[in-house]
This record gives structure tokens, C-alpha cells and sequence, in this order.
């Protein structure tokens, strides 16, 4: 392979790399759990301090904090564990003088086992301050230094009050607190309080992959008040972009506010047009932040039909329905008017097939085969049908009586 070959391949894997969606990571995702959420929603990446230890000496004692690990109290007698950092976001308020608060709890018990309502043992408050210490002089570390540990007497000692100053690294986009996506009402495998969740964020995650056959599947949004007034309706982009079609519905696809008590709903289908993979990148717009997106991850192994919704096969059965009735009524209309005009039938005898179910009757009937009589046979009828009496023959039984058209006759 000559020189310009090589070149020319090594452009192309380069182009490659910069178009692949696997390389670009749009989701808001953690490296580890070192990290937090300024008081302004801004996202700071904290896993380069990782595990950082930054000393602090006040008299005989040496207090010690690991970055995101613990706190601890040492001295000649042995040290004592003021709490192991909780990752997520503070429950303590953020002074005026810091930019974001670390909170490590379960520390040592002795001593400290009645205090607080959940008896969780020593902890610790970290005031982190993005620079240097307030009103002193820079740290001689570059990445930060301890400005005071402050243990409180009122709480019989099991409570410590740290200020620390580090080297913030650049704040990242804002996040949305509070907004969850998960495959149920109160699911958060997707997105977890603003940030996508593992296997969500890439195309590099198989196992968190959809086969051909799920063709439909459905997401829930839930959020708090305060933030669901300003989520948007949400898009979609595919890779790539021909072979998969989708459509998105339900609640939240119309831009329905969600609630943590009615979450809204997305429902996404989509089918496999031609065989290959492809990665569908869903956004979700909200006013004042920075996008919320997540990706799924779609196997088709095989071309995939569409399937024929319910509501199409009533649509069908109700038009049917409606020809049917229609050429019935016409069909009607026109033999009561044939048989009127042209047969000269009247009353029941102008409907038609009246005579067919007169067939019928005469046909399934149980009164000894005579059948159907025209109404001018009655008298008639009444004289063949009329019983003998004691003692009379057939021979002298008087015969019917003639009509004389006055009233009173039978």
C-alpha cells in the first residue's frame, strides 16, 4: 500500500468517526457518581478529583477528606469516620459563598447514636467554592486546599462543617431535576432525575437493544410541577435515516404537561422497513434548559410488515356496513313501488318477499297441511271444518249459507 493509499484510507476513518453517532455523546450522562448540580442547574463533572485527598490541621488533629469517598478525624488515639459521600443531589442548603454543597453521612456511631431523626451517625456538610478560599489567599495546591472544619459542639460533635476550595472544572449544560422517562408510570430506567441513564446514551449497548418483533413500545414522562409547564414536544432522528419508519403518539407527543402523579405518554412505533440496525436519537425540549435526549437501539433482522390497527378495521366494517344498508333500502323501495304500480298489490302484499314468508308459514305449519286461503274463502273454510253432531251424517249436513250481502250474515 502506497503512501497516498494510506492516506486517503486514514481520511476516511477519521470522516467516519466524526459522522458516527457512537462518537458523539449528546446525552447528559455521568462518568461516575463525582459529580454535582450547582444552585443555578448547571452540571459539573467532578471525576477527575476523584479520591483527591486534601488535609486540614487544627491543633493535634488532622482532618482528612477523600473527594467524593469520606471524611475522617484523625489523632494519637486512632481516627474517626465522619460519614462516606452520598452522590446525587444535597439536601442541605447552599450558602452564599459556595457554589454547590457534598453531603457525607453514616459515619461512626460512638456517641452520636440518639442524634438526629434518623440516626444515620456522624456526618459531614462540604461547602465547595469554586477558586480559591473567601478572604484568603490562593491554595498552594492547584487543585484545591481545606479553608476551615467547623465540628459543631450543639450536636454533641457529631456533625462537621467544611469549607473547601477546588478548581472547578467548566460547568456543563443545565439539568432538568425532577424529570424521569422510564417504560412504566413510575419507571426511571431511561432518564433519572435529568440524566440518561446507562445503555441509553450510545448506540454501544446491545443488550439494552429492541428486536424486530417490538414493533410498538411505550415511554412515560413524569416531572414536577415547577418544570412540566416547560417541556415541549418531542423529536426524533434515525441512523440512519432510511429503513426504519416511526411515529410517534400519545399525550406527549401532542406536548401534554406531565405531573409525578399523571405522568404523560410516548408511544413509538416503529417498523423495520429494510434489514439492518439503526439507532433512534429522541429530544426532548424544555424551556430554560438544555435538551433532554436518549437513544434506542433497534435490531431488524428482517423486512417487517405493517401491522393493520384496530380503528382501520372498524372504519372498514363501518363503510360496508353503510353500502349494505344503503342498497337495501334502494332494493325495497323499488319492489313496493314494482309491485303497486305494475302487480297492483296492496297493504302487506305490496312488501316484498311478503310472499316468500307466507311460503314459509304455509310450509313449516302444524294445522294438518290445509295451508294458506285467500280471505274470500273463509265461508268456505268455516263449512268444510265444522263438526258433526250426534246422531247427523255427512250426507244430510247442511252446506254453507250463502252471503246475501246484509248485515248479520255469516
Amino acid at each position: 500500500m502506497n503512501c497516498s493509499r494510506f492516506h486517503r484510507w486514514v481520511t476516511f476513518l477519521a470522516v467516519f468517526i466524526l459522522v458516527s453517532p457512537c462518537a458523539v455523546l449528546s446525552a447528559l450522562v455521568p462518568l461516575s457518581n463525582c459529580y454535582t448540580v450547582a444552585s443555578d442547574t448547571r452540571f459539573y463533572d467532578l471525576t477527575s478529583l476523584y479520591g483527591k485527598e486534601f488535609n486540614y490541621e487544627q491543633g493535634t488533629t488532622t482532618y482528612a477528606l477523600h473527594f467524593c469517598k469520606d471524611f475522617q478525624e484523625r489523632s494519637q488515639t486512632g481516627y474517626v469516620s465522619f460519614g462516606t459521600y452520598q452522590p446525587g443531589p444535597a439536601l442541605s442548603s447552599t450558602p452564599a459563598t459556595a457554589n454547590f454543597v457534598q453531603e457525607y453521612r453514616h459515619g461512626d456511631l460512638r456517641g452520636c447514636e440518639d442524634y438526629g431523626t434518623q440516626f444515620n451517625g456522624r456526618e459531614t456538610k462540604v461547602a465547595v467554592t469554586c477558586g480559591s478560599c473567601p478572604g484568603k489567599e490562593p491554595c498552594k495546591d492547584p487543585a484545591g486546599c481545606i479553608c476551615s472544619v467547623e465540628v459543631e459542639i450543639a450536636s454533641k460533635s457529631c456533625v462537621a462543617s467544611v469549607v473547601l476550595a477546588i478548581a472547578c472544572p467548566e460547568a456543563g449544560p443545565k439539568v432538568v431535576e425532577g424529570f424521569s422517562v422510564g417504560f412504566s408510570p413510575r419507571g426511571r430506567e431511561v432518564v433519572n432525575n435529568g440524566f440518561t441513564q446507562w445503555g441509553y446514551e450510545n448506540t454501544e449497548h446491545s443488550d439494552y437493544s429492541f428486536e424486530t418483533s417490538q414493533s410498538k413500545i411505550f415511554l412515560y414522562f413524569s416531572a414536577p410541577t415547577y418544570v412540566a409547564k416547560n417541556i415541549g414536544k418531542p423529536t426524533y432522528s434515525a441512523y440512519p435515516s432510511k429503513g426504519l419508519a416511526v411515529k410517534l403518539s400519545g399525550t406527549a407527543a401532542v406536548g401534554t404537561a406531565p405531573t409525578i402523579m399523571t405522568p404523560s405518554v410516548l408511544e413509538v412505533d416503529w417498523f423495520c422497513e429494510s434489514q439492518n440496525n439503526y439507532v433512534l436519537t429522541i429530544s426532548v425540549p424544555v424551556l430554560g434548559y438544555d435538551p433532554v435526549e436518549f437513544s434506542l437501539l433497534k435490531l431488524c433482522a428482517r423486512k417487517q410488515a405493517k401491522e393493520q390497527t384496530g380503528s382501520s378495521g372498524w372504519a372498514t366494517f363501518g363503510i360496508l356496513s353503510c353500502i349494505l344498508a344503503v342498497i337495501t333500502t334502494v332494493g325495497c323501495c323499488a319492489g313496493i313501488l314494482y309491485r303497486t304500480r305494475v302487480e297492483r298489490k296492496h297493504g302487506l302484499e305490496a312488501l316484498p318477499g311478503v310472499g316468500l314468508l307466507a311460503g314459509c308459514l304455509d310450509m313449516f305449519s302444524t294445522d294438518g297441511g290445509d295451508g294458506y286461503r285467500r280471505a274470500d274463502d273463509t265461508t268456505t273454510i268455516i263449512g268444510e271444518h265444522r263438526p258433526l253432531r250426534d246422531g247427523a251424517s255427512s250426507s244430510t249436513r247442511a252446506g254453507p249459507r250463502p252471503l246475501d250481502g246484509k248485515y248479520g250474515a255469516v
